[in-house]
């Protein structure tokens, strides 16, 4: 029933496109902030999948956290200006999932996201680091250039979501206390690589 409702939920979709990558920190004034986006980059755009997602990124740890949850608020445009979020499924939407458990998660496949891109993700950052990710989290600058990434097909759950523009919002916080760590957001377009072959022209 919950996927049936989240498809039904996105199934006004948006004809519009974002060409380009446009991020930036949204930690409230006044934030003691912990973790820090410096640059980031993401290409193409719109992200075709399956296909390459070239990444870099240059973050910043300023304090060291012994906790880290990430809270995704993830918005779907629709066709008449406004946006709907996309509700939580199975730990994949507008969800808060264990940053510290995240990585060793993904990297075992299943609904969230395909085991292949999990591993990416942990090989991409294990090579910015020099060691594995995990908590505690040390204070240490974070550096990935030009790093390609290959995007499997999307997860039943995921491809529930569809192809679209959307607004993710990426908060870092400890949810017992409520601290919030970091904070970003970025806008991005998702389309379905076009099938090709004897079947699809």
């Amino acid at each position: 029933m919950k996927i049936l409702l989240l498809i039904a939920a996105v199934c006004i979709l948006s004809n519009a496109e974002i060409t380009n990558f446009v991020w930036k920190n949204c930690a409230p004034a006044g934030t003691n902030v912990k973790l820090r986006f410096n640059s980031l980059s993401a290409s193409p755009m719109p992200v075709l999948v399956p296909g390459p997602l070239s990444l870099s990124i240059n973050a910043s740890v300023l304090q060291e956290m012994d906790v880290f949850f990430l809270k995704f608020d993830i918005s779907k445009h629709t066709s008449f200006g406004g946006a709907i979020q996309i509700p939580c499924v199975s730990d994949v939407g507008s969800c808060t999932l264990d940053g510290c458990t995240l990585l060793p998660t993904i990297a075992q496949g299943g609904h969230m996201v395909d085991k292949s891109l999990g591993l990416q993700i942990m090989s991409m950052l294990k090579e910015a680091l020099g060691h594995d990710a995990g908590c505690p989290i040390h204070v240490e600058n974070v550096l990935v250039q030009n790093k390609t990434l290959h995007v499997p097909e999307m997860g039943t759950i995921a491809s529930a979501i569809g192809e679209g523009d959307f607004t993710i919002k990426v908060t870092s916080l400890d949810i017992v206390t409520g601290e919030i760590f970091g904070c970003l957001q970025f806008d991005i377009t998702i389309k379905n690589k076009p099938k090709v072959g004897f079947l699809f022209g």
